[in-house]
């Protein structure tokens, strides 16, 4: 019987998904993931949804996983690097803030650790505008855990990124 159920609610789910295109679908199912406090897996929820439906518009041609999304941007400095990570992190797979600690253990995973990520993030968001904010600092001390958010600039700066190829000049494409 409980099986009818979910199947029933799996059923009204697609047929109102169906409508949708993959973008919308992906900040549903990232709601519907913080909503019942389930982990969303899969690195690009909205581009997995259209190759399924055999869309190619709506699809993005985003990498499916960090070190993909890392190398085609190939970061030159740690805030670079933290910026790429925190993108990963917070766009591709749809969580709302991020701690300097995960996206230094995503970096150290790919074998790109930093030394100081405090003064990575501290300098990105110096940038004007912005490219990261602090959410919530949880206790007193200069080295109490910090909670961050990429700010729309800090998304456009990560998207401008990995757009470039491989070895391009990121002042070649700000001239033009």
């Amino acid at each position: 019987m409980a099986e009818d159920k979910e199947l029933d609610a799996m059923a009204t789910i697609s047929k109102a998904l169906d409508e949708l295109d993959p973008s919308q679908i992906g900040r549903i199912i990232r709601w519907i993931g913080d909503r019942y406090k389930s982990q969303v897996t899969g690195s690009n929820i909205a581009g997995n949804i259209g190759a399924v439906r055999g869309d190619t518009q709506g699809s993005r041609e985003e990498p499916v996983d960090l070190p993909t999304l890392y190398h085609s941007a190939n970061p030159k400095t740690d805030g670079e690097r933290a910026l790429i990570a925190a993108y990963w992190l917070q766009v591709i797979n749809g969580g709302a803030e991020w701690t300097s600690f995960a996206v230094n253990t995503e970096l150290k995973q790919m074998g790109f650790p930093i030394n100081n990520i405090t003064d990575a993030l501290t300098s990105l968001m110096k940038k004007k505008p912005a490219l990261v904010m602090q959410t919530h600092k949880s206790g007193k001390s200069k080295q109490a855990r910090k909670r961050y958010k990429l700010t729309h600039a800090g998304i456009q700066a990560a998207h401008q990124m990995v757009k470039m190829a491989p070895g391009e000049d990121p002042s070649a494409q700000a001239q033009s």
